[in-house]
């Protein structure tokens, strides 16, 4: 039975009778590793000399005393007289007994090694034999934790640290070679998989080394997993590049394209290969080299100093993954471009405590290419060289032996290197960069030190280029020390690599789909000027790929490793698609399932996931409890909350918050609450806290949830938060409370898409787990989730919510809620024309439910229903009855909400009606009233009222604010009924003052918005407005083209209003493109379904019809007509400017001349008084052209010339050169004339 183990494969590990043991000092436990490693008997003397070298003879012996005692004291020596010493003690010697129950892994795998090395010796291996090897050989495998004393330091024991160094490297071979054997000996035994195992865990403690990876490719291949055989290659690729710029060796490559070409070898089926895959695509992923420009030039500017003798030294910093290797080969390719010499070196973990490491490969491969080193460097001092080069010798037997006296012997060496770096910096200036300067060990960092000061010293052309990972706030003390030293002989930069910007990373997506060469917007052709382009269409907010650079720096935070790997992770998963385009080679193309994504936060690719797992590994226990804290609480946490969720006490917490601040991990936030005096944190990127989510474990996590519901409740947190802790944390009945409150929170500031959310998982909670809820509550569930999907526009879904109300009113006989309900429905079937009978038949039952329970306020809801749904049938009088009764009853009843309502369909009743006055009185009081209440939707309908009261009484600046007002709001609540609603009253009063481009862009995205209603009439007249847009640029087809749509709608709903005026518009159109024959019929149909009381668009021209009509001949019709709206409208600001120019024509058919030049001076005197640049161009034309026919020229050339400066200033309001250019093209005519 073993009594004291020993493990120091790996961080070293001791235990004494099963039980770990804890050193009190580092030294301790190196004495007791040095003992086991080294074995027999060691001086005391020498041993002090090791551990303690500043000491002296007998302070070194007094300290080797007193550790001494701590081993033994920890080692339990004496304590058990029964059981040998571990120990052996003499005056002058110190070891370890082997023979006292010492169990060493060293011991173990140095007898598998040897015992294998026998057996592999003999031309073959009998079954049986190596059945046996590969337990022996699995077990030795098994020890190796990693290097030998991984992570084990001391602190200035160079001595020490070179014997690890030392050791590392012998004990690596070892298990290299049992590695081998091992999945050598599984191979021929059949054990294929068992082989792949242990050669992914060879690979997993050297990744950089080809021949295991190769080794790897091999195995899987012959298994028939031709897949993981590429996945392998490409990862190694993937890390080759990322940690040395390089590609794999010819031979790798070609094996990877055997592989891909040829048929894989029969196995056995498993469910992996089953599975159709698509052939990889992550080799063809090239992510390109951006958002550096600044560092590469600072970079550049450096290189430049050095190579005219001013020597430079570089560091590059920063995290894991940010860039450092990429930039650096960026730069080396440049500086070999430039003719210097390079010597490329890198630093790795598991050799850290090997002298010189980072220089040796480099310095090896450039004198192997010189044909003759005495041509560079004496035989004197290439002999100091031959130290670290040993086959130095081999190549030239005679150089003499090196420098022997102790004193002088680094110096020595140093000089030597030194002169080298001078005879090769005299060919042409030298960079020597190193990758990873925090693992180089201290013997390069003093070389480096020395070289330095010799470089300013002889002003040599050579730069010095260090990288440095940055995985802890602080620099080691060491390193800050060593820079400060080098920044006293040699100019020292260091330079910072942070995240890529937003539009970095814009640029990636641009380039790896394909689309970075694409047209400025700018530069493309105006929708509107696109023969392809549909009327009703809004131009695009933002192409795919803007929307996936979007995404994909949400997802990253413009980490670069993390950007490739996720590319890489979308490749896989078939969120990019492989395209081979002519011209451009691969592109990748995002699909919408990424672009369409609820949330960025939806992918975590393994590599990454891997990354942060090794970080967070090397936290203490609180650190990661108060990690596991902060990831519940997600972001802007207080450590006092980060203290009471993790259980922890503050003075363990302030040590696991400094050390999780220290390891970069989390970060004081930029956000500070108002309400919260101490500083918040949050995590350094969301990665880290999903790894740390994850990684709690789903027992720990509920605890935690459930603390933090408790916390923040006290700390008034929102609605939403609480109910996401209290669903997460299980407890159900707290969870729908506080969800049907977030739902309310979001309603109140029209986040409705979140309210939704909310609601549903209220509704969700109370069904599944049947919940014991009052009837009031679910009353509020149905009413207000059921208004959320009216205001997002989704009436199917609103509908269903409405009639589980309804189910639910009966089943539970709540007389209140089932009216409700039938209203609600109601109201939503009277939206669409074909179902305005059923719409009628469920009020008529909302009204008897209201009547026989005596339900007040359930009444006025069903008045106001009625007064809605009439509306829409067109029953203007019948709306106008049922509004009125509704008012006085709201009135009565005290309930604002319904006042508003109400007040607002009497306004659009009104309006109908020819009511102007009275309409616009209701729109006034109905806005105040919904301002004041804050019922954003109504705000919006209400302005959009009064500013199409503005704009009808003449008065078009004032109904541009109120409408623009309307429009801002809609876009704010997302709300597509009040978009369409003031976007066409906007467009409207945007082309009364001249603005016509941007009339044309509101006029398109409200008709889209209009298109997505099931309300017929608000797409009837948006795509009326669009076609008034159209005309005003001059642009008749496309005018066309949207009246007459709108006409095919209104005649489907038999609705003469809309008839008459599509038909008026229509008729315009073709006056302009004078087909009088077609424009006589559109007149005629327009005056058959015209009722004379109401005017729908004020500014809707007359004089087109009166024009068409007279050449039909109908002068007594062309005159009646005029005569009733002289009667009705003819007082009307708006309206007179529009019947004086229908009198014009009237009067100049009669050939009262004079009296038509009377009627349009009149137009045009009203058109500049209210602002309408557009109605005083086309009349000042008009009358020019009359002054041509009287042959009156000079007055013709004035009337064109007042027109003029009208037409410029609407040419000026139209950015785009296209539109402009056409505009000005159809009325040349007259600017030709105003120039005579």
């Amino acid at each position: 039975m073993s009594i004291l183990k020993i493990a120091l494969l790996g961080p070293p590990e001791v235990s004494h009778f099963d039980r770990g043991l804890s050193f009190p000092d580092r030294k301790a436990l190196a004495l007791l590793a040095y003992f086991a490693a080294e074995g027999g008997m060691h001086e005391r003397q020498r041993l002090s000399r090791l551990f303690w070298p500043e000491s002296d003879s007998a302070h070194g012996r007094t300290a080797l005393r007193i550790t001494l005692h701590h081993v033994r004291r920890t080692l339990e020596e004496g304590a058990q007289p029964a059981h040998e010493s571990h120990l052996l003690i003499t005056h002058d010697a110190l070891g370890l007994n082997m023979n006292s129950g010492i169990d060493l892994d060293l011991h173990e795998l140095q007898a598998g090694w040897s015992l294998a090395r026998d057996q592999a010796a003999r031309e073959e291996v009998p079954g049986e034999v190596r059945r046996s090897l590969i337990a022996r050989l699995q077990h030795a495998a098994a020890l190796y934790r990693n290097g030998f004393l991984e992570d084990f330091t001391l602190r200035d024991t160079v001595d020490f640290d070179n014997w690890v160094g030392i050791q590392r490297g012998y004990w690596y071979q070892r298990i290299e070679q049992v590695f081998y054997w091992l999945c050598q000996m599984q191979s021929a035994e059949g054990e294929l998989e068992q082989a792949i195992a242990t050669v992914e865990r060879w690979r997993s403690f050297d990744p950089l080394n080809e021949d295991i990876s190769l080794r790897l490719m091999q195995l899987q291949f012959a298994s028939g997993n031709r897949v993981a055989a590429l996945k392998t290659y490409e990862t190694y690729q993937d890390v080759l590049m990322t940690e040395l710029s390089i590609k794999p060796s010819t031979q790798m490559f070609a094996q990877a394209a055997f592989i891909r070409n040829a048929t894989a070898p029969r196995s056995k089926l498993t469910r992996e290969s089953m599975v159709p895959r698509p052939p990889s695509a992550r080799s063809l992923l090239e992510v390109p080299f951006v958002g550096r420009g600044a560092q590469l030039n600072r970079l550049m500017s450096l290189y430049e100093k050095a190579s005219v003798g001013q020597p430079q030294v570089v560091v590059i910093e920063g995290e894991a993954g940010i860039g450092k290797s990429r930039l650096a080969a960026a730069f080396l390719d440049w500086v070999r471009a430039q003719g210097a010499g390079v010597f490329e070196g890198r630093a790795f973990k598991s050799y850290q405590r090997l002298a010189y490491q980072p220089i040796l490969d480099p310095l090896r491969v450039q004198l192997e290419q010189e044909s003759d080193l005495r041509q560079l460097l004496s035989t004197t001092w290439l002999a100091e060289i031959s130290r670290l080069l040993p086959e130095l010798r081999e190549r030239y037997p005679d150089l003499p032996p090196p420098t022997v006296d102790e004193t002088f012997d680094s110096s020595r060496f140093f000089e030597a290197l030194a002169r080298l770096g001078e005879a090769y910096a005299a060919r042409a200036p030298l960079l020597i960069f190193v990758d990873d300067l925090q693992w180089t060990d201290k013997a390069t960092l003093d070389l480096f030190q020395y070289l330095g000061r010799q470089w300013t010293q002889r002003s040599m052309p050579v730069m010095l280029l260090l990288s440095r990972r940055v995985e802890t706030r602080s620099m080691d003390p060491w390193l800050v020390e060593w820079l400060a030293y080098l920044k006293r002989d040699v100019p020292l930069t260091r330079l910072e690599l942070g995240p890529l910007s937003a539009n970095d990373i814009l640029q990636i997506a641009q380039s790896v789909s394909g689309e970075d060469d694409e047209p400025q917007a700018g530069q493309r052709a105006h929708p509107a000027l696109r023969s392809s382009s549909p009327s009703f269409r809004a131009p695009a907010s933002g192409t795919n790929i803007e929307r996936f650079g979007t995404w994909l720096f949400a997802e990253t935070k413009g980490q670069p490793f993390f950007v490739r790997a996720t590319l890489e992770a979308l490749l896989e998963r078939g969120g990019l698609a492989a395209r081979l385009i002519e011209g451009k080679g691969w592109v990748f193309e995002p699909q919408t399932s990424i672009l369409d994504a609820t949330s960025p936060d939806v992918m975590l690719p393994s590599d990454v996931r891997e990354m942060i797992q090794l970080r967070l590994t090397r936290l203490s226990p609180p650190a990661r409890e108060l990690l596991a804290a902060g990831a519940v609480l997600d972001h802007d946490f207080t450590f006092e909350a980060l203290c009471q969720v993790a259980h922890l006490t503050t003075q363990d917490g302030l040590f696991a918050l400094d050390e999780t601040i220290e390891d970069l991990l989390l970060q004081e936030s930029p956000r500070q609450s108002g309400k919260v005096q101490a500083a918040p944190y949050m995590f350094a990127h969301d990665k880290i806290r999903e790894v740390a989510y994850t990684g709690a474990g789903d027992a720990r996590r509920r605890i935690f949830h459930g603390r933090a519901l408790q916390v923040l409740e006290q700390e008034g947190a929102s609605a939403a938060v609480l109910a996401y802790h209290a669903l997460a944390s299980g407890s159900v009945d707290l969870a729908f409370r506080w969800s049907m409150a977030a739902g309310d929170e979001a309603m109140t500031v029209f986040a409705v898409r979140d309210a939704i959310g909310h609601y549903e998982q209220a509704r969700q909670l109370a069904n599944e787990h049947t919940l014991d809820v009052p009837v009031t509550s679910l009353h509020h569930l149905y009413s207000q989730l059921g208004r959320a999907y009216e205001i997002r526009n989704d009436a199917k879904a609103a509908q269903a919510i409405y009639q589980t109300m309804l189910e639910t009113a009966r089943r539970m006989h709540d007389a209140e809620m089932e009216c409700i309900a039938l209203n609600r429905q109601a109201v939503l079937e009277g939206e669409d024309v074909f179902q305005l009978e059923r719409a009628m038949t469920l009020l008529q039952g909302a009204l008897e439910v209201a009547e026989r329970n005596h339900d007040q306020s359930g009444l006025g809801e069903t008045y106001w229903s009625l007064a809605r749904v009439n509306y829409y049938a067109l029953k203007l009088d019948a709306s106008l009855v049922y509004g009125r009764q509704a008012y006085a009853l709201m009135r009565e009843l005290g309930k604002p909400d319904l006042v508003i309502r109400v007040l607002n369909i009497l306004s659009y009743t009104t309006k109908a009606l020819g009511q102007w006055e009275e309409s616009a009185s209701f729109a006034e009081e109905a806005w105040q009233l919904a301002a004041q209440q804050g019922n954003r939707i109504m705000e919006a309908d209400c302005l959009a009222r009064v500013a199409d009261a503005r704009i009808n009484f003449g008065q078009p600046g004032e109904g541009v604010t109120a409408a623009r007002a309307a429009y801002a709001i809609s876009l704010e609540i997302e709300h597509a009924w009040s978009q369409a609603l003031s976007g066409y009253t906007l467009a409207r009063g945007l082309v009364e003052i001249g603005s016509y481009e941007e009339a044309l862009t509101i006029a398109l995205q409200s008709t889209e918005a209009a298109h997505t209603l099931t309300f017929s009439i608000l797409l009837i007249v948006n795509l009326l407005t669009l076609g008034i847009v159209y005309q005003a640029l001059l642009l008749p087809e496309k005018a066309m083209g949207a009246h007459l749509e709108a006409l095919k709608i209104a005649e489907s709903l038999s609705a003469k209003r809309y008839i008459a005026m599509s038909a008026s518009l229509l008729c315009a159109v073709s006056v302009f493109a004078e087909d009088w024959e077609v424009a006589s019929r559109y007149a005629m149909r327009a005056l058959a379904a015209r009722d004379p009381h109401e005017v729908i668009f004020a500014e809707t021209p007359r004089w087109p019809e009166t024009a068409a009509l007279l050449h039909a001949g109908e002068s007594e019709q062309a005159s009646k007509d005029l005569h009733l709206f002289h009667e009705h409208f003819g007082t009307k600001k708006r309206c007179y400017i529009v019947l004086a120019r229908a009198q014009a024509v009237l009067a100049q058919s009669r050939g009262e001349s004079e009296q038509a030049i009377e009627y349009l001076r009149a137009a045009i005197a009203g058109a500049k008084e209210i602002g309408l640049p557009g109605e005083c161009w086309q009349a000042e034309a008009t009358l020019g052209r009359l002054h041509l026919a009287r042959e009156e020229h000079e007055q013709a050339e004035q009337a064109f010339t007042r027109a003029a400066p009208a037409i410029k200033q609407l040419a000026g309001n139209i950015t785009n050169d296209e539109m402009r250019e056409h505009f000005l093209t159809q009325i040349r005519f007259i600017l030709t004339q105003a120039k005579k």
